[in-house]
């Protein structure tokens, strides 16, 4: 064994190939071990002449090591042999660097036909069930923490397709942290709870390590994707590509946080480390600020349930609802035969519907309701049947067949080589504004939640990195035209890039051992925005489902119409005749929080008992305090939202400023007489109040100040626009940020 060790950290280093044993903190007082067994990394080799992908647990492959120690970095050189011939050659060099350290493939050579595809570190960093206070925290599903003491075995090769925002995490106790960020789009993180057993004495190992991918190996299984193959004459021969090229080098990179004096670090560390790592410039896009955003899903393939007209009805009903709220509302599934039929074309109309003009005028109208109305659209796949497939522009994988992209019954999508595809997309916006007169801003369902595809056409191989370029020329495209993007997915390299996420994938199986936490949240909230997910709970509409909400996502009401169940075997929504009830629980319980705290940080999360609290950042520093913050309790269930020291929700009531200067709303689920601390500024007295139904404001309401505080009967489910500004009850307020 070898040390590589600075003022931050020691790193024990193994002389024999490329393995980091333990992490020490300074002094040695804490350890954390990395990769506990004594193997080295496995490489994986393509042959050539039989297209086999063999691996260093194979007979005919072995690798020597060579190694050579400087005061600062570790450099081991690979040679590797198959079938008794030079294969390959590459070097993996650990540095250490103040605080960080990085482990890094490079220089590659390949031989006689054969090509290196990857090295795989299995454990890069670990937590063991012999340290009760050891954990570890991943980003997949948006954050879980895992206690290897409790943990059963099980692995997860992430690679980016959506339900991780960013390949990183930590493995930690209470004094020290170890960070890994994998940041290649190729690249496989690497989740393992494994048990070792010993005599005497069984440990468990919760990991997180990364196969570092230098030319595209065959991840995806051998078996065909494509449930509906085009046309014979559409369907292209097979054609085996060579591995294609992912990156000259490869790297993961590591981080050593150790806790101040009297500190205790958890996974909020890494998070703030993480959340560090974003760059500053990058924001929540204002065209967003105070704005509902939601689909109306006017088909499934051969299933009409709203025409165009319907839809403009519920744009209506949705501004009278909520005072004159600004929307901005996707129309999905009108192209062709509805669903996911005939894409990437949105010029073809499902008659059922309505026609290209009842649309354009839906589009038109729409503005007197404060609303942008846009498309839901998959502009990078094909369906398989549709006339606008072109087999020449589906990308391959790599076993040379054509991409799958989903299949939904019985509509096959195949995946668009972007990259390729680029010049027809530029003719498509073009036309999308031209036809319909699309602006502001355009749903591309999961186009951010692919970045591990590439394209292994043998006549214009493009990888994962190129295949992202291309689709971040789609985005300059649209932006072009004044339009931004929101998309389906959260990932890393779309932060920025697109203005909105329509939900976060963090809906998956919580684990023996594991616990569910907002950890992508608290990276990227205040950079980007998302519609608020319902982390494990059984029911959209439970008590535990709104908290949850509140608490995991911190993100908007986002609303789908119809509301209803959908049966993809089927293609069938059986939908609920009186959706409104639910729709304003989101919309008044929800969203206002999104609203008023969407460009906000997250600055800290703490859970004490069935209480979890996150704080955020003030607006106007920039810094944390007491002054924002959402606070649930789970066993009550309730819950608390103050935003600038004013109470703005608590136990699904709510009264918050309204979209017109010099209103408020207020609502709540049940029947209450409302005791609410009066907004800053109101006087004693009578306050203008109405009912708002679908049709604009109803009945007067009565409601008065008195001693600083707002009394007001509310009833379940009738929103109250309170109107203070027009009999002098307060002064004209500024106009605000949310």
């Amino acid at each position: 064994m070898n040390m590589l060790k600075n003022p931050y950290v020691a790193l024990c280093l193994d002389e024999r190939w490329p393995r980091i044993a333990w992490y020490a903190s300074p002094g040695g007082k804490t350890r954390l071990p990395g990769e506990r067994e004594a193997v080295a990394p496995r490489v994986y080799v393509h042959r050539a002449r039989d297209r086999a992908m063999l691996t260093s647990d194979d007979d005919a492959v072995r690798v020597a090591y060579a190694c050579r120690f400087a005061e600062r970095e570790a450099i081991y050189t690979a040679k590797v042999s198959c079938d008794g011939r030079p294969a390959a050659e590459f070097e993996v060099r650990i540095r250490l660097t103040g605080a960080d350290a990085t482990i890094r493939l490079q220089h590659v050579r390949e031989f006689n036909g054969y090509y290196l595809l990857t090295v795989r570190f299995q454990r890069v960093v670990s937590a063991s069930s012999r340290d009760p206070d050891a954990r570890v925290v991943t980003c997949g599903l948006q954050g879980r923490v895992l206690d290897p003491g409790k943990c059963k075995p099980n692995m997860i090769d992430y690679s980016w397709h959506g339900t991780v925002a960013r390949h990183c995490g930590a493995a930690y106790r209470p004094s020290c942290m170890v960070t890994i960020d994998v940041p290649g789009y190729d690249d496989l993180f690497v989740q393992e709870v494994r048990q070792l057993s010993r005599i005497g004495y069984a440990e468990t190992l919760a990991s997180l390590g990364a196969e570092l991918m230098y030319r595209q190996r065959t991840v995806e299984s051998p078996a065909p994707q494509i449930k509906v193959y085009p046309a014979p004459a559409k369907t292209p021969p097979v054609v085996p590509p060579k591995p294609i090229l992912c990156a000259d080098h490869k790297e993961i990179r590591l981080h050593f946080i150790t806790a101040g004096r009297g500190q205790s670090l958890d996974w909020t560390g890494a998070a703030r480390y993480f959340q560090s790592l974003v760059p500053a410039k990058i924001r929540c896009k204002p065209q967003y600020n105070g704005t509902l955003i939601y689909k109306i899903v006017l088909a499934h393939r051969h299933r009409p349930y709203l025409t165009f007209d319907q839809a403009l009805d519920i744009i209506r009903k949705m501004y009278h609802l909520t005072g004159g709220l600004k929307q901005v509302c996707y129309l999905a599934y009108f192209q062709h035969e509805g669903g996911e039929t005939g894409y990437p074309d949105m010029f073809t109309i499902y008659p059922p519907l309505g026609d290209k003009a009842m649309l354009r005028r839906v589009i038109r109208e729409a503005r007197k309701y404060n609303a942008v109305v846009s498309f839901h659209q998959n502009l990078d796949v094909f369906d398989a049947r549709a006339p606008a497939f072109d087999p020449h522009y589906v990308a391959r994988d790599s076993l040379g067949r054509m991409f799958s992209a989903g299949y939904w019954h019985p509509t096959q999508l195949l995946a668009i080589s972007m990259p390729a595809y680029r010049e027809h997309f530029a003719k498509h916006i073009r036309r999308l504004v031209k036809e319909y007169g699309i602006r502001e801003t355009y749903h591309l369902d999961t186009f951010s939640g692919g970045a591990y595809i590439y394209d292994a056409n043998p006549r214009r191989p493009f990888n994962a990195t190129q295949f992202q370029q291309g689709k971040f020329a789609i985005l300059k495209e649209f932006n072009r035209h004044g339009i931004d993007v929101t998309s389906e997915n959260l990932m890393d390299l779309y932060v920025g890039r697109i203005g909105h996420t329509w939900s976060l994938f963090n809906g998956g199986t919580v684990w023996e051992g594991e616990e569910a936490i907002p950890f992508a949240n608290f990276i990227y909230h205040g950079a980007t925005s998302w519609n608020a997910g319902h982390g494990n709970c059984e029911s959209a509409g439970s008590d535990a489902a709104m908290l949850e909400s509140l608490v995991q996502a911190g993100g908007a009401g986002g609303v789908e119409f119809p509301i209803g169940t959908f049966n993809p075997a089927e293609a069938r929504i059986v939908v609920d005749l009186n959706p409104w009830p639910q729709v304003l629980d989101k919309l008044y319980l929800i969203h206002p929080p999104y609203m008023l705290l969407r460009n906000r940080k997250w600055t800290g999360f703490t859970k004490k008992g069935s209480v979890r609290r996150v704080d955020y950042a003030s607006a106007r520093l920039g810094q944390g305090g007491p002054g924002s913050y959402i606070e649930v309790d789970d066993a009550k269930p309730g819950y608390t939202v103050v935003v600038d020291g004013q109470l703005i929700a608590r136990d699904f009531a709510t009264v918050f400023p309204g979209p017109r200067k010099g209103t408020y709303l207020a609502f709540s689920r049940t029947d209450r007489k409302l005791d609410w601390p009066a907004p800053k500024g109101w006087r004693s007295g009578v306050v203008p109040a109405a009912e708002l139904t679908e049709t604009g404001p109803g009945v007067k309401v009565a409601a008065r100040v008195a001693k600083g505080r707002l009394a007001l009967t509310l009833q379940a489910h009738r929103p109250i626009l309170l109107s203070p500004a027009q009999c002098g009850l307060c002064p004209q307020p500024k106009k605000t940020n949310h």
